[in-house]
């Protein structure tokens, strides 16, 4: 009965976007919908822990197929001109953001504006978690029917952020999670311990950044290269499209665990691979191979976005019957803190970008107010 359930409310969520689309109704985007859809389950079941998501299940079955797909349908021109600014906002803008956010959450804490007794280390840490923008939100929304008149420039810049910012994102949070040299006053030891544990930790941030980047970006070419060499090298496999098709998405999917395995980022390896395969292989493929990987890429990562967010609606909904308190002035100043860190990013790193970049790919007041919002998102 459950699994019945499952897949008719998976299959509602499925029409929301066409009747949203036929109905014309551009304040809502489909996202929305699905979470607002979600909620609705919990009228149906009791509320339990069964409710919610496994994190293994996410990351190891629904995100893959999502952050492939980005990569695999994405417009290379777009992505390649636009790289100053995708890298700038990426790295060193969610540098900024989770400095500047965990900084902001220790003096409130501090100052015990905000009922919480986070530590110097867990304040940043958390900072880090919300400076990585969402690429399922992100995407969910720049493919709505309610965006319209924007550039491709501009949503290529938001959705390559949202993709790449994953490994700093990642690298910052455990090097805080490791750090003991974080809010060390140099009264409490020698100034000379102090020194050498504060280049011990900030090189050890410097090579996990680089560990995590590099070695993230390595397993997506490998398996993506790899791949396109045996397309191109066995011509036997066009005849086979399954074949063809299950190698394609095999491939991808090994270079995701691979990188998630090795501690380096699941998220950037798969997209660099479906960019790869993309590039390469989906030319050695045969026509009717290479409709079949474009479609069920399609629809893999629809399905997936639906499942996501229909789950994220009955987690919000199951939240609210937990025994757990809930701060709003915690929630409020957080959030604040959030839409100022990113103010304080774009405003930064957008001055730059434009003094550097071609003036095609400039960006132009209105943009910078998009990509600020689109920003205001955590992990």
């Amino acid at each position: 009965a459950l699994a019945m359930f499952s897949v008719f409310i998976v299959f509602l969520a499925l029409l929301c976007k066409p009747i949203i689309e036929h109905m014309n109704i551009r304040w809502l985007p489909v996202s929305g919908c699905w979470i607002a859809l979600g909620a609705a389950c919990i009228i149906f079941k009791d509320v339990d822990s069964s409710t919610a998501i496994n994190p293994e299940i996410f990351y190891y079955i629904l995100l893959p197929p999502i952050i492939f797909n980005a990569g695999f349908s994405l417009e290379h021109r777009l992505f390649f001109g636009n790289f100053k600014a995708i890298i700038g906002f990426a790295f060193l803008g969610t540098l900024i953001s989770a400095t500047v956010t965990g900084s902001a959450i220790l003096i409130l804490a501090d100052s015990n504006i905000i009922p919480l007794s986070a530590g110097k280390a867990q304040s940043f840490m958390f900072g880090a978690l919300l400076s990585s923008t969402d690429p399922v939100g992100v995407m969910s929304v720049l493919k709505s029917s309610a965006v319209t008149g924007i550039s491709d420039n501009i949503k290529t810049v938001i959705f390559g952020e949202s993709i790449l910012n994953d490994a700093v994102a990642i690298t910052l949070f455990k090097t805080f999670e490791n750090t003991e040299w974080i809010g060390k006053s140099i009264s409490q030891q020698q100034e000379g311990v102090h020194q050498t544990n504060t280049y011990r930790d900030v090189s050890f941030a410097l090579a996990r950044f680089i560990y995590t980047t590099i070695l993230s970006l390595l397993t997506g070419m490998t398996f993506g290269l790899g791949t396109s060499f045996v397309s191109t090298k066995i011509t036997l496999l066009r005849q086979y499209p399954g074949v063809e098709f299950i190698v394609t998405f095999v491939s991808a999917y090994i270079s995701y665990c691979v990188a998630e395995i090795t501690d380096a980022s699941g998220m950037l390896s798969v997209f660099t691979c479906g960019l790869v395969l993309s590039h390469y292989h989906r030319y050695n493929l045969s026509p009717s191979g290479r409709i079949a990987a474009e479609q069920v890429a399609n629809i893999s990562s629809l399905l997936g976005e639906v499942v996501v967010y229909i789950f994220l609606g009955v987690t919000a909904t199951t939240s609210l019957y937990s025994k757990d308190s809930y701060s709003i002035i915690s929630i409020l100043s957080i959030l604040l803190v959030c839409i100022v860190a990113r103010g304080v990013v774009v405003a930064l790193i957008g001055t730059v970008i434009n003094c550097y970049s071609e003036r095609k790919y400039q960006l132009v007041f209105r943009e910078l107010l998009l990509i600020w919002f689109a920003g205001i998102r955590g992990a």
